[in-house]
């Protein structure tokens, strides 16, 4: 048989599952866009946005534990035309009858090594920093993923940087810019604004990174593969696998882990509204192949011997009747419901404007993660 035939046929054996229970909307949270936190910065950016907005913060959630929740926001208003402050958020949800209510706990200010905040102005080379992906260990350790470096930094509950992680070259731009246009100019790294945009952390300690698109080495904003990069932190020993997009018009938006092999991927495009792609996939690297050696993909497709992972639909977000909104980007479980079901929340990121943030709590079977 063929390798390429193999290869299909095995994709598609490890793809099959039985059939999952129905999964419940529980409740929707719906927080203002004019929303203030507790940075107490009080000036108006140069750009007419107030320092203090509660914005953004959907770009990634991350459970710590009971009720309580990260908060992620990304380079802040503007497209990275900003001088916001990057920062995470603190908040305790609730949920009652079919609302989710968020109460405020914390702003905390990211700061790189020198103790100064890390900026989202695109233009700052030395201090940019366009967070998307969070997940925070049970010692307490704050991970978060970058788009603009690409990075994966750790820091700690008061927001200083503690480490910044090194992976291969072949994620990096050898001419960063704060023009797009300049940075595609590049022959390898990452697409302008396409870096580590999810983050998983597996039971095991291990850091999952996913690119929102494939590297322009690999096809750019024309490809279908992506690449997911496995960090031990412990080790720094990295692997690289190969997520299938559905089209070069999607980006995977985040990752989360079920255990060491499996993880939740959130695939969307880039529109809003309820008919439109936006979905959770169920996928596992378990059987395929660690990329490390390949310096570029086929935009399209994958080499002789190659298996990308095993991918097969969770959730439809688009099934419930809600007028979603652009940028889905967040999800993250929470604290098992009192039925004994897993409670999955999902984020959006409102990109500072004066539209509302939401939050969706979906029920889950656990029978349906092992």
């Amino acid at each position: 048989m063929p390798k390429i035939v193999a290869a299909a046929v095995l994709y598609f054996l490890l793809s099959a599952r039985p059939a999952q229970a129905e999964i419940e909307l529980l409740a929707v949270g719906t927080i203002p866009g004019t929303a203030v936190d507790k940075s107490n910065l009080k000036e108006i950016l140069p750009e007419g946005t107030p320092h203090n907005r509660l914005g953004g913060f959907g770009s990634a959630i991350a459970h710590i534990e009971g009720n309580r929740f990260l908060l992620l926001p990304d380079r802040g208003p503007k497209d990275g035309a900003s001088t916001y402050q990057c920062r995470f958020q603190i908040a305790d949800f609730s949920i009652e009858g079919k609302k989710i209510d968020l109460n405020l706990i914390e702003t905390v200010i990211l700061r790189g090594p020198d103790g100064r905040p890390y900026l989202g102005d695109q233009n700052d080379l030395g201090r940019r920093l366009d967070s998307e992906g969070a997940r925070v260990s049970p010692s307490g350790a704050i991970f978060v993923s970058d788009e603009y470096g690409p990075k994966i930094l750790e820091f700690d509950r008061q927001g200083k940087q503690v480490r910044d992680f090194k992976f291969p070259d072949r994620f990096l731009v050898d001419l960063a810019s704060g023009d797009p246009k300049k940075e595609a100019a590049n022959k390898k790294g990452r697409a302008p604004n396409r870096g580590f945009e999810g983050l998983a952390l597996t039971p095991k300690g291990k850091l999952v990174a996913s690119l929102q698109s494939s590297l322009l080495q690999d096809g750019g904003f024309d490809g279908h593969n992506v690449r997911l990069l496995e960090l031990d932190p412990a080790t720094s020993k990295t692997r690289e696998f190969v997520y299938p997009l559905g089209s070069p018009m999607h980006g995977v938006n985040e990752i989360l882990a079920l255990n060491e092999t499996e993880f939740l991927v959130l695939e969307r495009d880039s529109v809003a509204g309820e008919k439109r792609f936006c979905r959770i996939f169920r996928i596992s690297i378990a059987a395929a192949t660690d990329v490390s050696g390949v310096e570029a993909l086929p935009a399209r497709g994958v080499p002789n011997g190659v298996i990308f992972v095993t991918k097969t639909l969770f959730l439809d977000l688009t099934k419930f009747g809600l007028m979603l909104p652009e940028k889905i980007e967040g999800i993250c479980f929470g604290r098992d419901l009192a039925d004994g079901r897993r409670l999955l929340m999902v984020s959006t990121d409102n990109d500072f404007t004066d539209l509302p943030s939401f939050l969706y709590a979906f029920a889950i079977d656990p029978n349906d993660l092992q």
